[in-house]
């Protein structure tokens, strides 16, 4: 709870793995420009830089082509040409076009991932990556130099890992050489690339269903703890951990924000082929609001509930009324809030509902129709939430000033709705307060 709550914006669902580091420049450089009418504070680099799930220290080259052999390629190229140019006594040139690399510059440009996380805290967010540290593709380099590593089930096939969107293997967290591997991709994102915020996915993968394990001493449950333990210690204390695909309660203190609904999607139920019936559980935006309403007393109590990305964008099927009530809800129940669309191409209208939910407040709205939801909606439709013109914590900063007093540096522009979350949060030293005498969570408007 220590890290802050994250607004800003996630490349999967405008993108999906078609990403590349020009196209994500793009989009931070929009949010940059917008951080007087939207705030934001991190930008999520999703799926899709990786060539396999496993491999996550392989790269797309096509996508994140390595500067350096470009920069050298180029300064030959360069050199050639000037040497032709002397050759025909051309005393001008005088090789002064030549580019020479220093071993800094050199050091600096030949990791693409750390010159995406550069470009991203170069516009005033912190940088985040995506990552499935216990999952593997099937043509994975890892699935192959390690068959023993993934999970079978009791007839000795490979475990399913249960996702609609594809197959893939699950890893065996009992094993200390596959926590061993997690530890190094999330290191190396951590200390290498430079990441402050991880969203780490398919974190169920670590303990799926079966007998074909390395310690079958271990229940699930055991192996799923030290899979967290081991993401925790790899990462560090002051990195912000999302949490997705995971099971809830053990996950409880070792992340930051937990992911508490189904996938939200382009569509308001489960597109064909996926069945339309099935909207609790599978990608759509009618279970995203359903889950995000059901599990919004979770948020600022054992982490910031991660709603799921917010879609503005018309390259959905939403309907006006649908966008709005979508970020109304994600708004009201006061977790993070991320963007995830082609920003260059948002208009205007759809910008402006963006504009009317930000900043974040923290606060969490209480549905008062819970154990009573419409048997037909299936999920609450009375959200209240308290609003107050006084503010309850002297810690609280201007909201129009974007500088801190010391040093000069940027302040989180979240800072009100951060101490606003700590009233609600959970505290092992703190008594519990009677239930009449609880402080409300309130946010401060304006009179």
């Amino acid at each position: 709870m220590k890290n802050g709550l994250l607004t800003g914006w996630c490349s999967w669902y405008h993108y999906y793995e078609h990403i590349d580091e020009e196209t994500l420049a793009d989009n931070f450089r929009v949010l940059h420009d917008w951080k007087c009418k939207i705030t934001s504070n991190a930008a999520v680099v999703d799926d899709g830089y990786m060539t396999a799930w496993g491999d996550w220290n392989s790269m797309k080259r096509k996508q994140f082509p390595d500067k350096k052999k470009e920069m050298k390629k180029k300064t030959k190229e360069k050199r050639k040409q000037t040497q032709h140019d002397d050759d025909e006594g051309d005393d001008n040139n005088g090789g002064s076009g030549v580019m020479l690399l220093s071993s800094s510059s050199s050091k600096k440009e030949q990791d693409a991932l750390k010159r995406v996380a550069d470009t991203i805290r170069a516009n005033g967010m912190k940088p985040g990556l995506w990552l499935a540290p216990f999952a593997a593709d099937k043509n994975s380099q890892l699935a192959k130099d390690h068959p023993d590593w993934i999970i079978k089930n009791d007839l000795g096939r490979v475990a399913n890992s249960s996702n609609c969107g594809k197959f893939f293997y699950g890893l065996d967290a009992s094993n200390p050489q596959v926590l061993q591997h997690a530890y190094e991709a999330i290191r190396r994102a951590v200390q290498d690339w430079g990441y402050e915020v991880l969203k780490l996915d398919f974190l169920y993968a670590a303990c799926l269903f079966g007998n074909g394990k390395h310690d079958l001493s271990l229940s699930r449950a055991q192996v799923m703890h030290n899979a967290l333990r081991t993401v925790r210690e790899a990462a560090g204390p002051d990195v912000f951990l999302i949490g997705c695909g995971c099971p809830l309660g053990t996950a409880v203190g070792y992340v930051d924000g937990m992911r508490i609904s189904a996938d939200t999607g382009p569509t308001w139920y489960p597109a064909f082929p996926l069945p339309s019936w099935d909207n609790a559980t599978l990608p759509s935006l009618r279970g995203m609001i359903r889950n995000t309403l059901t599990r919004s007393s979770l948020g600022h109590r054992w982490w910031h509930n991660d709603p799921d990305c917010l879609l503005l964008g018309e390259s959905t099927s939403f309907t006006e009324e649908e966008v709005t009530s979508a970020a109304t809800v994600v708004a009201m129940t006061g977790g993070m809030m991320l963007l995830s669309d082609d920003l260059t191409k948002l208009n205007a209208g759809r910008l402006r509902i963006g504009m009317r939910i930000y900043p974040v407040t923290g606060a969490t709205a209480i549905a008062l129709d819970l154990h009573g939801a419409n048997s037909e909606t299936g999920f609450p439709s009375i959200l209240r939430l308290w609003c107050t013109d006084v503010a309850t914590s002297d810690t609280f900063v201007d909201g129009n000033n974007n500088q801190s007093e010391e040093e000069g540096e940027v302040a989180d522009p979240n800072a009100d709705a951060i101490e606003i979350a700590k009233l609600t949060t959970f505290s092992p030293d703190r008594p519990p307060q009677r239930p009449e005498r609880r402080e409300r969570s309130c946010i401060r408007v304006a009179w």
